[in-house]
C-alpha cells in the first residue's frame, strides 16, 4: 500500500507543476515563448497580430475560429519549433 502511495504522490506533484507551467504559459506573451523556447525561424511565419497576445487570447480566437490565431497556436504550441528539438 505505501508504494502506490508513493507512486501516486510523485504523480500529484508532477501534474501539479505541469498545471503551474501551463499557468505560467498563459500569461507569457508570444514573443517572450518564441524568445525562450522557439526557434528564430518562426518570426519570420508568426502572424504580427498576435505577437504581443498572450497563449490563453490565442487560444481564444482560435476557438472561434480565426485562421492567423490557429497558426499562432500551432507555432507556439508544437514541438518541432523548440529550440531543443533537433529534427532536420
Amino acid at each position: 500500500m505505501s508504494i502506490w502511495r508513493s507512486n501516486y504522490s510523485v504523480q500529484a506533484e508532477t501534474e501539479a507543476k505541469d498545471d503551474d507551467e501551463e499557468t505560467t504559459k498563459d500569461e507569457e506573451t508570444a514573443q517572450e515563448i518564441i524568445e525562450k523556447e522557439k526557434q528564430g525561424s518562426i518570426s519570420r511565419e508568426f502572424p504580427s497580430e498576435w505577437i504581443n497576445s498572450t497563449l490563453g487570447e490565442i487560444e481564444d480566437a482560435t476557438k472561434k475560429g480565426d485562421r492567423k490565431a490557429q497558426k499562432a497556436k500551432k507555432l507556439l504550441k508544437d514541438k518541432r519549433f523548440d529550440k531543443k528539438d533537433n529534427r532536420k
